[in-house]
């Protein structure tokens, strides 16, 4: 089974980033990655790849029994080693039904069986199914705050009770 690594962070403070490097590390040590950008505002798939021919995350999500067939289908190739799922340029979540939570699990089950590693660069949103499921099945959870007072203000509303 894969490992499952959601990377959160306040808006601006580097988890993209931080989630691409992470991935190229691990892609360093011979393991394959997916890559999963969670947010439909940003940043699309286009923001790392220039080219992006395969269907949205939210599109995937929509399926009741998804297959590796259509997992892999839907995601882009950024390395030989790391894949990458996630929203279009322009997509927004009301273009999609609200994906089950079922459905959810399933997408990382099935990801788990096909790759070593699952990165999901979350941001600041904690709210939406995948990242609640992604959180509730992690292996590590990596918290990114760049030591602004915005960050520290969401640091702190993420760990009230």
């Amino acid at each position: 089974m894969a490992k499952i690594i959601p990377v959160i962070g306040s808006p601006g403070s580097g988890s993209t980033t931080l989630a691409v490097q992470l991935a190229l590390h691990c892609s360093e040590k011979k393991e394959t990655v997916c890559l999963i950008l969670t947010d439909p505002m940003l940043p699309p798939k286009s923001y790392l790849l220039k080219e992006s021919k395969t269907n949205s995350l939210g599109f995937l999500l929509s399926f009741p029994d998804l297959s590796e067939k259509q997992i892999l289908a839907s995601m882009d190739a950024a390395t030989d080693s790391i894949g990458v799922l996630g929203y279009a340029t322009g997509d927004r979540l009301q273009n999609f039904p609200v994906p089950s939570t079922v459905a959810c699990e399933m997408l990382l089950k099935k990801l788990s069986l096909c790759t070593d590693t699952v990165i999901l660069d979350v941001g600041s949103r904690l709210t939406d199914k995948l990242t609640i499921t992604a959180l509730e099945k992690a292996d590590a959870v990596v918290v990114c705050v760049d030591g602004t007072i915005k960050s520290e203000a969401w640091l702190a509303n993420l760990q009230k009770p």
